[in-house]
């Protein structure tokens, strides 16, 4: 027995004849079929499943008798909620949130220093301890020949 990718459809083996039926975790019926004559059915379901959900398979012959019902798990196509409660510790080492049980965190940083979009700003900031430590007769002058 199992459920197609996209978990919107059951397929299986069976009984010639038998009625299929799959159910969620709550008993409610999400699809029905028939065992077609090569023994295999495939059976649509009303809403996809793709959230792992535990499906029951069961299937009924003619003289009402009802088979053990069998489990499929549903696909998880459902994306984690976004994190939540983030918080970075006072030395940016440690980032704590919340989040889906087993799903991966990743972390990007998109800084790129001070002053990256303007590279004359940049070019401002790296020279400003040169200017401050310039001191004397002709410091001046010589921070002035510095920034060109």
């Amino acid at each position: 027995m199992q459920i197609s990718a996209s978990g919107t459809q059951v397929s299986g083996t069976g009984e010639v004849g038998a009625r299929v039926s799959v159910r969620n975790a709550a008993g409610t019926l999400l699809g029905s079929g028939t065992v077609a004559a090569d023994g295999t059915f495939s059976v649509a379901l009303n809403t996809a499943q793709v959230n792992v959900q535990v499906l029951s398979v069961t299937l009924t012959d003619a003289a009402n008798n009802v088979s053990v019902a069998t489990s499929v798990t549903a696909p998880d196509l459902t994306p984690p909620a976004i994190a939540a409660g983030l918080a970075v510790s006072s030395s940016g080492l440690v980032l704590t949130g919340s989040g889906e049980v087993g799903a991966t965190v990743t972390v990007k940083s998109h800084w790129r220093g001070a002053g990256h979009r303007h590279g004359r700003q940049q070019r401002q900031l790296q020279r400003q301890p040169q200017r401050r430590a310039a001191q004397g007769p002709g410091a001046e002058r010589d921070a002035h020949r510095q920034r060109r």
